[in-house]
Parts: structure tokens; sequence; C-alpha cells
């Protein structure tokens, strides 16, 4: 399971009671792993956690010179801001 799984199952949940749906306050990742189905537990996110990542996204998009670099340099190579000359990567 990734961070991004955890937070894009949040967002729903997020979404989902701000349009006034009872959520529970944990989601699960369906994962199959040799030909055998699992779905793995986790705490979904607080909404304001969910909305903090929004505008910090926002903040990011609109001044991509904020962002920190990747921890793995692998991903830095294929990342879009690097081949847009808006990152020097590492």
């Amino acid at each position: 399971m990734h961070p991004s799984d955890i937070i894009q199952g949040s967002v729903y949940a997020t979404i989902l009671r701000a349009n006034g749906h009872a959520v529970h306050p944990q989601g699960y990742i369906r994962q199959i792993w040799d030909g055998r189905v699992r779905y793995l537990p986790f705490d979904l996110l607080p909404d304001e956690k969910i909305v903090g990542l929004y505008h910090y996204r926002r903040q990011l998009l609109a001044n991509p010179n904020l962002a920190r670099f990747s921890v793995h340099p692998a991903l830095c190579r294929g990342c879009g801001h690097r081949e847009q000359g808006r990152c020097e990567g590492r």
C-alpha cells in the first residue's frame, strides 16, 4: 500500500462526507497477489488533512520551485517538471 492510495481513498471519503454521506473511518485497498484477492484496511485521513494537501498542491502548481526533490533520484528522472525545465532535478 502506498501513501497515494491512502490519500486517494481519503479524498473520496472527504467528498462523500461533504455531500452528506456517512463514511466509516476505515477504508480498504483491494490487492491481488498470487491470484488471491485481499482487502487491506487503512485509517482514512481527516478532512482537514485532505484540504491541507489540496491547498499545498495548488501552491506547488502555482510555484513549482517550492517543490522538494523526490526522496529517490529515479523518480526525478521521469518527472514532467524537469522535462519542461521547471526544475533542475537531481
